[in-house]
């Protein structure tokens, strides 16, 4: 069968037209190499800008007013020179003195209540559950007790609870022990 040939692009063997794709990444490539240049080239700019800022010679008091002039015309304020002599901090003559001396206490004023602490590991309304939920952390080592709590005069909950324990230390102990099972307890800091 006979073709007509006359409208095809004719390419010599072994040439392919480039992909599109492979045009949109060369593209991409050198306008993001244009963009690096530009921003390379602000950034050159704003640091010798604030070269020429830093290294400027402190001008002497004689010659003060006329450089706040010049400071308001740049849109700058360098109001800490005025505040700053002004301001003064009184030090007490014999600071780590008074420092090494216990505060005197009130007897009227008790000091921080004393706080403990009450993991509470669940809380359910079967007994049976927890129970089982006491028997599997007796065997861990840790002490647990069940609370029965009525609520609206019909619900009962047995809660199940660890404390109160005395230090922050020993709670946090605890805590990762039941962590480690899967169990994450309700911390409750009790007045002892």
């Amino acid at each position: 069968m006979a073709r007509d040939y006359r409208g095809a692009e004719v390419f010599s063997p072994g040439t392919r037209p480039l992909p599109f794709w492979l045009w949109l990444f060369a593209a991409l490539a050198i306008s993001g190499f244009v963009g690096l240049i530009y921003y390379l080239d602000q950034y050159e700019k704003a640091k010798s800008g604030v070269q020429n800022e830093v290294s400027t010679p402190v001008t002497p008091p004689q010659t003060q007013g006329k450089q706040e002039t010049e400071s308001k015309d740049k849109g700058t304020d360098f109001s800490f020179y005025k505040l700053l002599p002004k301001i003064s901090v009184d030090v007490p003559k014999s600071g780590t003195e008074e420092r090494k001396q216990p505060a005197a206490t009130d007897d009227k004023q008790p000091a921080t209540p004393a706080l403990s602490y009450v993991l509470q590991v669940g809380s359910f309304k079967n007994f049976d559950e927890a129970d089982r939920l006491k028997a599997r952390l007796a065997f861990l080592g840790i002490e647990v007790h069940i609370e029965k709590v009525t609520l609206n005069t019909s619900d009962v909950w047995h809660r199940v609870r660890i404390g109160p324990l005395q230090s922050e230390r020993e709670m946090n102990k605890i805590r990762g022990q039941l962590r480690s099972q899967q169990i994450e307890p309700i911390v409750l800091k009790v007045k002892a």
